[in-house]
């Protein structure tokens, strides 16, 4: 039997392991199996749950350097300590989402709790790949940088592009006084200091410095927008009010349970030929195995739906919050995803979005007296568009 001093000797290397500052080779210190088929099965369960491809190839070797030592200091008790957590879950909502699968992945298979500083460094990596999966940025071959106080100005813009633009994006600088309506309208996207005339062309209004990140989230929201066939020049406002419709808004009752709420949401949408006669059972079937539930009150009940080819989605409001395994639910996002034609960025703008909801959620419910579908769909658009980066 070793002794307290012996062991904790035996142990100072092993809690000695932090990530290196170099990446090992395959030479060196392989990464084992178990990360390996523990980093597969996050990936499965985030498609299980958000159904989102989150595709960590290019960052896997990264990834399972990390966790291999992430698993260590939990398992022997090191703390650290992250400064950035609140802006980690400011800038990368949805990345933090799943770091919070991640976590539940690795409580079924090691029975270790991640904590909240460990969450927030792996949301890292997982925002990583989220932007490199964003494929609106890739879309774009050539833009136009538009400002009314000289090259000088332009050439900062193009400069912070660089960092969020793929390097085979063209931008081309121009003064607001020596451009054409018909010149404009030759470009994938406008970057703009001034207020543009109406044009086709996607335009985002921007200052001389701006937050490359809120700008880059503004990029694919007008992409997002345009598959819901929308004029370029609407898209500066929510995906959510958009695929909002009158007749898929519903009033919910706090005096039936919420399965029932959900049952009639899902009846109506089902009469409608909105969505397949199976939605339902896939559905309660995923409710049984987990609630889909964000904090603050949101619901988000989902599945694939072979009845359309885009996305369904139906709001239900709850006129006081209702109790829900132990949680508060305030609103109901019912999705339909469909199997073909997926839409990846139209899928992640929508979660991000009721990300951003669940945080505003009082700004949402102010005046109860006031529910009806026009005044939410007024406060989903003023709380859900992205201010000028």
């Amino acid at each position: 039997m070793l002794s307290t001093a012996e062991r904790a000797f035996i142990t100072i290397p092993i809690l000695g392991r932090c990530s290196p500052v170099h990446l090992p080779n395959m030479n060196t210190v392989a990464l084992p199996m178990a990360v390996r088929q523990l980093i597969t099965e996050i990936e499965r369960q985030v498609k299980a749950q958000l159904s989102i491809d989150i595709h960590l190839g290019t960052i896997s070797n990264e990834l399972g350097y990390h966790l291999m030592f992430m698993l260590n200091r939990l398992v022997f008790g090191v703390t650290i300590h992250n400064s950035l957590v609140h802006e980690v879950h400011e800038k990368y909502p949805l990345a933090c989402e799943i770091a919070q699968i991640a976590d539940e992945v690795i409580q079924e298979r090691y029975q270790i709790k991640v904590n909240e500083a460990e969450l927030s460094y792996l949301a890292y990596y997982f925002g990583i790949a989220l932007t490199e999966n964003e494929e609106p940025l890739f879309q774009l071959s050539h833009v136009a940088i538009v400002c009314d106080t000289g090259r000088g100005s332009a050439r900062i813009i193009a400069m912070q592009l660089d960092k969020i633009l793929p390097p085979t994006v063209e931008k081309h600088l121009y003064s607001s006084l020596a451009i054409t309506k018909a010149e404009l309208e030759q470009f994938d996207m406008i970057f703009s200091t001034v207020p543009l005339p109406n044009l086709n062309t996607a335009v985002i209004e921007v200052k001389d410095i701006f937050d490359e990140r809120k700008l880059a989230q503004k990029i694919n929201k007008y992409w997002a927008l345009d598959t819901l066939k929308m004029k370029k020049n609407e898209q500066a406002g929510s995906v959510i009010s958009q695929l909002l419709d009158e007749d898929h808004f519903f009033i919910l009752s706090n005096q039936k349970p919420h399965h029932e709420n959900m049952v009639a949401m899902i009846t109506s949408l089902e009469r409608s030929g909105l969505v397949d006669s199976e939605f339902k059972q896939r559905i309660m079937k995923r409710e049984q195995i987990k609630n889909t539930l964000f904090d603050q009150g949101i619901a988000f009940p989902h599945a694939m739906n072979q009845a359309s080819h885009q996305i369904v989605l139906a709001v239900g409001i709850y006129p006081l919050k209702q109790k829900v395994c132990e949680e508060e639910v305030r609103i109901v996002f019912l999705l339909g995803i469909p199997e073909s034609q997926h839409n990846e960025t139209l899928l992640i703008q929508l979660y991000e979005e009721m990300i951003a909801l669940s945080k505003k959620i009082d700004l949402l419910y102010n005046d109860l007296s006031v529910l009806t579908y026009t005044e939410i769909k007024k406060r989903v658009q003023r709380l859900c568009t992205i201010p000028n980066a």
